[in-house]
């Protein structure tokens, strides 16, 4: 559980951090990025979570978005040490 939410704070950091840069230089790269931190939702809805109608629905949006991801990345993770037990014995 602990690794489970030290991988939420560090998704959550890096996708306010892409957010803010994205609006302090309005970079081609940075959209990119952009749409892939929110691919979930996008799959969902092309305007989730950026143009949500409510901006506390936008921020449960990026909460469940965000929690999506760090539950793919947190079993990627898991996957991969798995293999590598079972290669190493």
């Amino acid at each position: 559980m602990k690794k489970f939410i030290l991988t939420f704070i560090c998704i959550s950091l890096i996708e306010v951090t892409i957010g803010i840069l994205r609006l302090s230089f309005h970079n081609s790269i940075l959209s990119f990025l952009s749409v892939l931190i929110s691919m979930p939702l996008v799959l969902i809805d092309r305007s989730y979570p950026f143009y949500a109608e409510d901006y506390v629905l936008g921020i449960f949006l990026t909460v469940i978005n965000v929690l999506i991801q760090t539950a793919i990345v947190f079993l990627i993770f898991k996957a991969i040490t798995k293999y590598r037990k079972s290669n190493s014995l």
